[in-house]
């Protein structure tokens, strides 16, 4: 079912952590990005692309270009462009046309389309967005048109291999430990470019086996040494491929003589003055954390592996994560050379936090990269690691709504997760929300319990009755534990667990509570949902002060006809949140595939058991990844709901609403004005809404702090978009006005010296 969305993704809500502010707080985290260049807006600078596997959603960063800095804007305006794909994206120019194509794998159960390579060819809109077309279906080659051959757990090296001008490609095949090179033959074949006509040129590329039961590779190895894949018992099962939290797209298991799984990224790692352009080999394994090097000792027709390096890079800080990391190269400072960043490439069992190690190239020809940290992007980022549950309650009692996050955990050094509760404090004013993290650690939950408990969810409501905000913790097993508030001196909220396991209350798997008077009695009731997909409400038959739910019989297990499965899929992970406004009672409930789903007509149907009214199944139509759980609320003021999004890459989303929702409309929605780069430089692009309407005088203004313009000018009624070349200005925020005869548009800007 679909509805009208009145809601539009910001990202201009500003955020500080540790005094400094973030500058990508609402791009929803990462978990497991793999990272390409790509001139995302065709102005002849590399921008930033990243292809998350947890989430399956890609995130697109402009590049300002300037020398010797990191200069990345966040632009999610361009991630619409992009397909909808699964397990890995790599972006390549292989038609040689200047524009990056995009590379990834098949999913199917057709045996003829799993495991192999689906091509589509890239091209820029009338507006120069970079966007794509399915070009190639299943990558084949020669003699008998096979298929290329990459398991859906891998990520396969693409390059120029042999130096003729084509695209070749490096990858596993299925009975694993030899790499497979498909040769390009289009240059020698005197074909166009883009032809992509593979021949197998080479069963045992480089001469090496990879056992996946070493981190040392056999060097001197050809095909006839005979070798097989290790089997399944060989690795622990915390080493193998898991199936996707969300029960998409599971991995298979490994089986005996079966490629477990590796990435590969193929680089010419020795200095410009004495290569040959042979391709050296960075290869990361399911089974391990580390990266191994393989330095070629051949030619670029005839790779041999010579050396190898199982720490690399051993002479800095090396390249180690959890597990089954992957190694992606691309120029993130603007100095001409290609850095090196290195994630975890599994799903399940990796770091979600320290997930992106950034070396910078140096140029050195024996020392080149150099580690930075393994925190690039994420640190300017609200990221909790994984599963981000996000919740209002006013924290310090100013009448500002603060933001609390629970999440999945925090994997230390051993690979066990502990959960930790985040809270970001509104420093803004009543109109114009600002917040600030005030803890990673907010009331040290992990320590209270007795038990390890993971998964959680927060909801926050006065249930003894002394007239602050308590804290009810849903968890991945299924239970609720109550936590009482007991304010500091200054009246800032502080939570001590009172009882776990409340009342009894079990759904089985993943809790995720709400607090809301449902019935207006004047009590507090539960609404829950969990893993199948459903909700259970559970009544209050007590007291203000001493809240009663019956553990044995929820008043209604099924509450409202509400089930958010997928088709075909066992569960749904629900994630209810009901908010009363403008008269109207409205349930909004997260899902597992991401989608939002929102009911009315609640307050007729609780008692009855009646089913309530679907609005629609997927509020947003946009990609946030999976597992998604909501906080709403009307935070500047304006009348209208603003809605933060966690999901399963430990991230938020902020989205507000132009119109209400569930609501007779008698007007066209409203659309906002989009001004990027932001935070911006020396100039400023705006695109305009409701281009077609804007008739006669149309005006930008750019405001300081003070209220004082800095900077105007005057706009022809027939643009879409419109670049304003900025005067020299005080870093800090700003705003921006377009005046037209109809109406005012306004944004916030920040601007970076």
């Amino acid at each position: 079912m679909a509805a009208q969305n009145p809601f539009y993704r910001r990202t201009d809500v500003p955020v500080t952590a540790g005094g400094a502010l973030l500058k990508y707080p609402w791009t929803g985290g990462l978990n497991n990005p793999q990272f390409s260049e790509a001139d995302l807006n065709n102005d002849g600078i590399q921008d930033l692309v990243i292809f998350d596997r947890s989430s399956e959603t890609f995130y697109t960063f402009l590049n300002g270009g300037t020398p010797n800095q990191t200069d990345y804007t966040y632009a999610p305006q361009y991630e619409a462009f992009f397909p909808a794909l699964k397990n890995w994206a790599l972006l390549t120019d292989f038609d040689c046309d200047g524009i990056a194509d995009l590379f990834t794998g098949t999913v199917s159960a057709d045996a003829l389309l799993g495991d192999a390579i689906r091509v589509f060819k890239g091209q820029y809109t009338a507006n120069n967005e970079l966007t794509f077309s399915l070009h190639n279906n299943l990558l084949t080659y020669l003699p008998d048109n096979n298929k290329v051959y990459v398991a859906i757990y891998d990520i396969p090296a693409l390059a120029d291999v042999d130096n003729d001008g084509d695209l070749d490609i490096l990858s596993f095949g299925p009975s694993g430990g030899y790499i497979k090179y498909y040769q390009n033959l289009s240059v020698e074949n005197s074909l166009p470019c883009g032809t992509l006509l593979f021949d197998l040129g080479a069963e045992c590329w480089g001469n090496f086996y990879e056992s996946g039961i070493s981190t040392t590779v056999d060097l001197g190895v050809d095909c006839a040494g005979g070798l097989i894949a290790p089997p399944v018992d060989a690795f622990s099962s915390g080493n193998t491929p898991s199936s996707h939290p969300n029960n998409h797209n599971p991995l298979p298991s490994l089986r005996s003589g079966l490629h477990p799984g590796s990435t590969l990224l193929a680089i010419d790692l020795d200095p410009p003055a004495t290569s040959n352009g042979a391709k050296e080999m960075l290869l990361g394994d399911i089974s391990f954390s580390n990266i191994t090097m393989l330095t070629n000792g051949g030619t670029p027709q005839t790779a041999n592996m010579i050396a190898q390096d199982t720490l690399f890079p051993s002479y800095t800080t090396p390249a180690i994560v959890t597990t089954f990391p992957a190694a992606f190269s691309a120029d993130i400072n603007n100095d001409g050379h290609k850095d090196l960043l290195v994630s975890p490439n599994t799903v399940a069992q990796s770091e979600h936090y320290r997930c992106v190690l950034l070396y910078r190239n140096n140029g050195s020809p024996t020392q080149q990269f150099q580690y930075v940290e393994d925190v690039f992007l994420v640190k300017d980022m609200i990221d909790v690691s994984r599963l981000a549950a996000p919740a209002f309650f006013d924290y310090n009692n100013d009448g500002l709504l603060d933001i609390a996050i629970a999440n999945f955990g925090y994997m230390d050094e051993i690979g066990d997760f502990t959960t930790a509760l985040a809270l970001y404090r509104n420093i803004g004013a009543a109109t114009q929300p600002a917040f600030e993290l005030v803890s990673n650690n907010f009331s040290n939950i992990s320590a209270q319990f007795a038990l390890p408990r993971t998964g959680l969810r927060p909801t926050f409501g006065d249930l003894d009755g002394d007239g602050d905000p308590d804290m009810l913790l849903g968890d991945k097993d299924g239970f609720i534990h109550y936590f009482k508030n007991n304010p500091a001196p200054d009246g800032t909220a502080q939570f001590t667990l009172f009882q776990e396991q409340f009342q009894g209350l079990d759904v089985f798997q993943y809790s995720t509570p709400q607090l809301i008077d449902i019935n207006k009695d004047g009590l507090l009731d539960l609404v829950i949902g969990h893993h199948n997909g459903a909700l259970r409400y559970f009544q209050n038959n007590g007291t203000a002060a001493n809240p009663v739910f019956n553990a044995a019989t929820a008043t209604n297990n099924f509450f409202g006809g509400v089930d958010v499965k997928e088709i075909g899929s066992p569960t749904g992970f629900s994630v209810p949140l009901i908010v009363e406004y403008k008269g109207q009672m409205l349930l909004f409930v997260g899902s597992e595939s991401g989608k939002i789903h929102v009911y009315n007509n609640i307050e007729d149907n609780i008692t009855t058991g009646g089913l309530f009214t679907k609005i629609t199944d997927n509020l947003l139509n946009t990609a946030i990844g999976y597992r998604s759980s909501l906080a709403i609320a009307d935070i500047n003021n304006d009348g209208y709901l603003d809605m933060v999004v966690g999901a399963y890459n430990g991230g938020l989303y902020w989205f507000s609403e132009d119109f209400p929702i569930g609501l007779p409309q008698t007007a066209t929605p409203l659309q906002t004005l989009q001004v990027f780069p932001n935070p911006a430089a020396n100039h400023l692009t705006l695109q305009l809404p409701d281009a077609a309407a804007i008739v006669g005088f149309a005006q930008v203004e750019l405001f300081n702090l003070s209220g004082q313009v800095v900077a105007q000018q005057n706009l022809l009624p027939a643009q879409t978009n419109h670049t304003l070349q900025l005067p020299a200005l005080p870093a800090g925020l700003y705003f921006v006005r377009l005046t037209t005869a109809q109406k005012t548009f306004t944004a916030k800007l920040w601007v970076k010296q």
